[in-house]
């Protein structure tokens, strides 16, 4: 996930015949695609990430053909990554509990899981999920 204070905007446009489907994938890399303009002749768009993500998403554009053509580049001054106001501990514990399926409906692991697999005990990841959940909400509400 991408820390905002390493963020950057890059403003490009492109004509893109035949965009290949990892693009799509590698897109998760980045803060956001924001303010897409597409038209018959191609896009303009500004891609917020660190600048790793940017790069390889550029290498994909360029390996499809398409030559984008960097408009403007500058620091990210939009809003803070939701996960920002979390805790190490918190991002651990909710990453976890998410990739194991505890948000599945119905649940396919139990907080109990995912303390065996962080080594904790059930009842700190109960309290670190309510936590990470109440902060989140707190933000997105």
């Amino acid at each position: 996930m991408a820390e905002r204070d390493d963020s950057h905007v890059y403003v490009l446009s492109f004509t893109a015949p035949d965009l290949p489907e990892i693009l799509e994938e590698t897109a998760g890399d980045l803060v956001g695609t924001c303010d897409p303009d597409v038209d018959e002749r191609g896009a303009t768009m500004s891609l917020v990430g660190p600048h790793e993500a940017i790069s390889g998403q550029l290498n994909e554009y360029e390996a499809a053909g398409v030559s984008p053509t960097l408009q403007r580049i500058g620091g990210y001054d939009g809003p803070d990554y939701p996960l920002d106001d979390l805790t190490a501990r918190q991002r651990e514990v909710i990453q976890t509990a998410w990739e194991m399926g505890y948000y599945e409906v119905p649940k396919a692991v139990s907080a109990k899981e995912i303390a065996t697999e962080l080594e904790l005990d059930s009842s700190t990841v109960n309290e670190h999920l309510q936590r990470a959940e109440r902060n989140l909400l707190k933000k997105l509400l």
